[in-house]
């Protein structure tokens, strides 16, 4: 992956620090606002989060039928467990790529929040076509990401610039990543979800 890990980077894998941080920048709110405008109709939905830290996004997921949530951080598989692990909410510390078969489950929904600016093309490639093979019919894939763009806040993309992703891409390069597994594929640049100057990709893709 190619991401910071050292020094200051280190500490949001540990996931009170990454709480902490989320909210103090109003990711509650900026959660909500996210769902309300972009997946309001995931009720009785089965969904699958790709990294899903330490379940960050689950309580925004309005009672979907079933949820699958994956990350490589233990420490955040675990507390994700603690709190919200059920019969029909999961939570797997593994590889998308590897640990699950389209022949034993395919979902209606699928969510790479804060993903795609970690992983190199080739990676992310990979995994845009791991997660068309396991969507079901008519169904959607969906990622957020910082983004770079044409008018930016200086503030915003000072922060972009110091993201420990080394992928930020702009929405042409967000899509391009969709484009050979996907042939619906939707992008918008929001400015305005968090307390400060930030800019994200919202992307949306589908078979349809």
């Amino acid at each position: 992956m190619a991401e910071k890990t050292s020094g200051v980077y280190r500490l949001v894998t540990i996931p009170s620090v990454y709480e902490a941080f989320q909210n103090l920048l109003g990711g509650l709110s900026a959660r909500r606002a996210f769902r309300d405008e972009f997946f309001p109709d995931v009720a009785g939905k089965s969904v699958l989060e790709v990294g899903c830290g330490p379940g960050t996004w689950f309580p925004e997921m309005g009672g979907c039928a079933s949820y699958l949530g994956m990350d490589w951080n233990e420490e955040h598989i675990e507390q994700a467990n603690e709190r919200y692990g059920s019969e029909t909410t999961r939570f797997l510390c593994g590889d998308v790529s590897k640990d699950i078969s389209a022949d034993q489950q395919q979902f209606d929904f699928i969510f790479a929040f804060g993903i795609l600016h970690h992983l190199d093309d080739k990676q992310a490639a990979a995994l845009m076509s791991v997660c068309s093979a396991l969507l079901a019919p008519a169904s959607k894939f969906l990622s957020i990401d910082p983004v770079y763009h044409e008018g930016q806040n200086l503030f915003a993309k000072w922060m972009c610039d110091r993201d420990s992703g080394q992928d930020i891409r702009n929405e042409t390069g967000y899509r391009a990543l969709a484009e050979e597994n996907f042939h619906s594929i939707t992008t918008t640049v929001c400015t305005d979800k968090l307390r400060i100057p930030y800019s994200h990709c919202v992307m949306v893709a589908s078979q349809a």
